[in-house]
């Protein structure tokens, strides 16, 4: 190579070090996000899914139906409940309400629970704040309310005419607070006359203590009380006995 050619090449870097890009080499700014959805797309996706799911029993306008009651003035709290612990919609009126995973996304139960309220009204769901709740008096007000169907480690129990109480251990803060106040099946209501907003706080925190407590004794046993607890002691007890009362046996 001359040296002519070696410094037409280097010209030739050098200018394409320092050229501006093209446009068409340049990337291509991301696409801007969608806008939020405005509240009347959101109401119309509640009623939507309200008309397909719910409508059947509850009818078109939630006057009710033979199939279903009204939900005229059941507000918030006892829709959000029934529809985030799965407990609605049914496929059949005679099936057993029970606790079951939702079928509804949380912004979908948020939609469909805004149309009932639109169309019917009712109270709020309660604003709850566990750490609000003092541990101690939480545990012995759910003694006294809660704990005689729920029992005593929240494992639930079985009522009378088939019923079964429901195990809070999947519960959430919310939905605690929730059944407190609108009183799902045959659980009694509990107002804020009988309850205030603070012993609330406090019984959701004891049962979310429930849900992970401190197991100072050893093996939690499946967490079911005092019955299996001596169960467990009985036969342990008694098998010791048997095998030491053979081994004394042989001896003699």
């Amino acid at each position: 190579m001359t040296v002519a050619a070696g410094i037409a090449a280097l010209a030739v870097a050098a200018f394409l070090l320092v050229a501006p890009p093209s446009p068409t080499s340049a990337q291509v700014p991301p696409p801007p996000p969608p806008p939020p959805p405005s509240p009347a797309a959101g109401e119309a996706w509640g009623a939507q899914l309200y008309l397909r799911d719910c409508a059947w029993c509850h009818g078109n306008s939630i006057e009710g139906t033979a199939r279903g009651p009204s939900l005229v003035g059941t507000g918030e709290a006892a829709n959000h409940f029934y529809l985030t612990t799965g407990r609605m919609p049914i496929s059949d009126p005679a099936d057993l309400i029970r606790r079951r995973p939702p079928i509804y996304s949380p912004e979908e139960i948020a939609a469909v629970v805004d149309h009932v309220v639109r169309l019917g009204g009712g109270p709020p769901s309660p604003a709850v704040n566990p750490q609000a709740g003092e541990l101690g008096p939480g545990g012995e007000l759910y003694r006294l309310h809660c704990g005689p169907c729920h029992g005593a480690t929240g494992a639930g129990f079985p009522l009378l005419s088939g019923r079964t109480s429901p195990a809070l251990w999947h519960a959430t803060a919310r939905e605690v607070a929730e059944s407190i106040r609108i009183g799902p099946g045959g659980m009694p209501v509990f107002s804020p006359q009988t309850l205030s907003d603070q012993e609330v706080n406090a019984i959701v925190r004891y049962v979310l203590y429930l849900q992970e407590p401190d197991d100072r004794g050893g093996y939690h046993l499946f967490r079911v009380g005092p019955l299996t607890e001596g169960i467990v002691a009985w036969l342990i007890g008694i098998g010791l006995l048997l095998c030491a009362a053979r081994l004394l046996g042989e001896r003699t």
